[in-house]
């Protein structure tokens, strides 16, 4: 699952990630609505794609920027 993780409050759930290949995710709000406060995006693995919550540690994470 990739997670928005925000400066303050909890991880978002973003969406599931295939284990290989890459995916298209449509967001439901613009990028700079959804992703405002975000300061880090992670993926975790998850037994239910339909988790409130990681529940493990993070496999990779990174810098969530803007970049245009």
């Amino acid at each position: 699952v990739l997670w928005a993780l925000p400066v303050e409050g909890t991880p978002i759930a973003v969406s599931t990630v295939p284990a290989s290949g890459k995916v298209d995710i449509a967001l439901g709000a613009p990028s700079e609505v959804l992703f405002s406060k975000v300061s880090r995006l992670a993926v975790s693995f998850e037994a239910n794609a339909q988790t409130t919550a990681p529940s493990g540690p993070y496999v990779i994470s990174g810098h969530c920027v803007k970049l245009w």
